[in-house]
């Protein structure tokens, strides 16, 4: 028997099944696909670390061979300069870094985790 029932093993439903088993809950996930499953990449964002942090991910993060990047740069089509911003420097900032990803295999290493 379980107290939840999670449909899907994307980012959101790993992400909440591990919370709420790490929260003792037990926890069901379906999820119909095979992972890793083809997906568009993903830069990851400074505000989502707090939750991998929960979760105890960075070092799988780090094995799993994904870069962490401290900012960016945004270049317009029409221009040869871009402007350069780093996460330390933004609005609320609580972390300095984040994570460049391959989709496929961050959601087989969140739903990994979940398990």
């Amino acid at each position: 028997m379980y107290d939840i029932a999670i449909i899907g093993g994307g980012p959101a439903g790993s992400t909440a099944a591990a919370l709420l088993a790490r929260a003792g809950r037990r926890v069901v996930l379906f999820e119909r696909e095979n992972f890793p499953r083809f997906h568009i990449g993903e830069s990851l964002l400074p505000f989502s670390m707090n939750a991998f942090t929960r979760l105890g991910l960075h070092e799988k993060f780090l094995s799993a061979g994904f870069i962490k990047k401290y900012g960016g740069e945004i270049r317009g089509a029409c221009s040869d300069t871009g402007t350069k911003f780093y996460f330390k420097d933004g609005y609320r900032s609580q972390t300095d870094h984040a994570y460049q990803v391959t989709r496929g295999d961050f959601d087989k290493v969140l739903l990994d985790h979940a398990a």
